[in-house]
């Protein structure tokens, strides 16, 4: 374990050494704390398929996505300033305030079908297609609070 006089020599010689940033590791008490977690079995979160979503949770995507894909000059500027501005939310119906959460996505197939999307490295990049259309995506993988940012969509903001 490096002094914090010998660190800098220390962090030169093992760029990627120790925990994040090259810092002190921490104490064997608490690695074997997390060791011991990471060894339990846990349950994994019940997922709800894209066809198990509820009816009226279902109409408002669709209610959503075509409004979200309206072909008039107007309608096609707003909603990509809407995309690049949400693609960091989690979007949610107000009446359902617990979620199910939804991702804005860019997407080569239509509303109605499985959505696919066209990944870019920055929201305001081209999706490298003539034609896309704008979805909810719900989201599948767990919810990090630092990352969760939520936004409620309702008749008002529609």
């Amino acid at each position: 374990m490096p002094t914090p006089d010998e660190f800098k020599n220390y962090a030169d010689a093992r760029p990627r050494g120790g925990m994040p940033y090259g810092t002190a590791p921490i104490p064997d008490e608490e690695y074997a704390t997390l060791a011991s977690w990471l060894s339990q079995p846990a349950p994994a979160p019940a997922l709800v398929p894209p066809d198990a979503l509820p009816a009226p949770i279902v109409e408002q995507v669709e209610t959503w996505e075509s409004f979200l894909n309206g072909t008039s000059l107007k309608e096609r500027i707003t909603v990509r300033y809407l995309y690049e501005h949400w693609f960091v939310t989690h979007l949610y119906f107000r009446s359902h305030p617990s979620g199910p959460f939804f991702r804005i996505i860019r997407s080569s197939t239509p509303p109605g079908q499985v959505a696919r999307e066209i990944a870019t490295r920055r929201p305001y990049d081209r999706p490298g297609k003539s034609r896309f259309w704008y979805r909810l995506a719900p989201i599948r993988e767990t919810i990090v609070h630092k990352t969760h940012v939520i936004y409620d969509l309702n008749s008002e903001r529609l």
